[in-house]
């Protein structure tokens, strides 16, 4: 063909690649991962810690002392319960451009006590009320325990009740017992024609709040009480049974965080009244992970756990975590978490019952 033809082509002067002819490889989003510790929050020149700490190691292990106790001012002004991570002087916790963060991995050491007092902690759950019908006067006694904060073992909080309630004014000492039988609360009397019953609420004439009625039901719940136990005065029964006990003040915790949720435009709920918008995960404490009872070596599984001796370790990781919006704009300086149990307060936390994690984030390009 002539080459001044208006239809010659240069048809073999171009070789594709073999990536041209594939298809041009694609790269997958560049990832990062940022390590956090709960206990990262106490800094040298945190408030409470000495002037003369001059190393952040010496610092975290100071902090849980030095923090005030449980005291509820909203999750903002609980500080033992706010977990606020920053860099010192200024310093991003992690750099780079991306556009998503998630917590793909948390390791926590749950050290809440089974049983927290009312007078400790408004959202307690250690006040058992109990009436006793006598036959001889025909009388009802009502009378509210309120049980110390501790870590029982059944055993050990049945024999603190039954010492209790024989102090009860009024009943013979040795009337009342309170046992565990094949694992269940048992209480009784041996006094014929007597009945007691458990009564969780209602105290109308005694001027019982909400908040204390309240305590009174998660304690019923402690001991697994039926419709059965709560029948007062002449019609109820001389001996109450109670169900296996939850010796866990709360099935799950919720970790929240206002940071990672604040670009998220589907905030993750949950079916409780007046949920929290800024759950970034949920650990529940009864599920397949073990712990090991320092004294004994032995394997416990958590849901069983109400001994005195250890509190379970939670490991948990999300192979499809659930990432959270952020801006590329901005840079993460500040981080803030804050633990909330079942019934939508803030985890009870003090210097001696302290739960406190560590946790990966991944963050992502896209």
């Amino acid at each position: 063909m002539d080459v001044g033809n208006k239809d010659f082509r240069f048809t073999k002067l171009h070789y594709e690649s073999k990536e041209e002819k594939e298809g041009k490889p694609q790269r997958d989003p560049a990832r990062a991962e940022l390590h956090i510790d709960s206990l990262d929050r106490y800094h040298t020149n945190s408030p409470g810690i000495a002037a003369t700490v001059q190393t952040q190691q010496l610092a975290k292990l100071l902090g849980p002392i030095v923090t005030p106790n449980a005291t509820y001012l909203g999750a903002q002004g609980y500080t033992g319960n706010n977990f606020v991570i920053s860099g010192k002087n200024s310093r991003n916790l992690i750099y780079g451009y991306f556009e998503r963060i998630a917590l793909t991995q948390i390791q926590m050491f749950y050290r809440c006590p089974n049983v927290i007092s009312a007078n400790d902690w408004q959202f307690g759950n250690g006040l058992l009320y109990l009436s006793y019908y006598q036959l001889s006067s025909t009388t009802t006694l009502t009378r509210g325990f309120n049980i110390p904060t501790d870590n029982y073992t059944p055993t050990a909080l049945a024999a603190y009740l039954q010492a209790q309630v024989r102090l009860w004014p009024g009943l013979t000492p040795t009337a009342f017992t309170v046992q565990i039988v094949n694992g269940q609360f048992v209480f009784s009397t041996n006094v014929a024609g007597d009945t007691i019953a458990a009564t969780p609420y209602g105290f109308a004439a005694l001027g019982l709040s909400e908040i204390l009625n309240t305590a009174a039901l998660r304690t019923a719940k402690i001991f697994g009480f039926g419709a059965d136990a709560y029948v007062p005065g002449a019609g109820g029964s001389g001996t109450i049974f109670g169900r296996t006990p939850n010796l866990l003040y709360t099935d799950y915790i919720d970790v929240c965080s206002t940071t990672l949720s604040k670009y998220k435009r589907v905030k993750d709920t949950n079916s409780t009244d007046g949920a929290l918008q800024e759950v970034i995960c949920r650990i529940y404490l009864t599920g397949n992970n073990t712990s090991t009872d320092p004294l004994t070596n032995s394997v416990v599984a958590n849901n069983t756990t109400n001994s005195l001796t250890f509190f379970p370790k939670i490991n948990t990781s999300w192979i499809t975590p659930n990432f959270n919006k952020w801006s590329v704009e901005e840079a993460l300086s500040t981080l803030d978490f804050q633990l909330y149990d079942m019934y939508g307060n803030p985890l009870y936390w003090t210097s001696v019952f302290n739960t406190e994690f560590q946790c990966t984030l991944t963050v992502s390009e896209t």
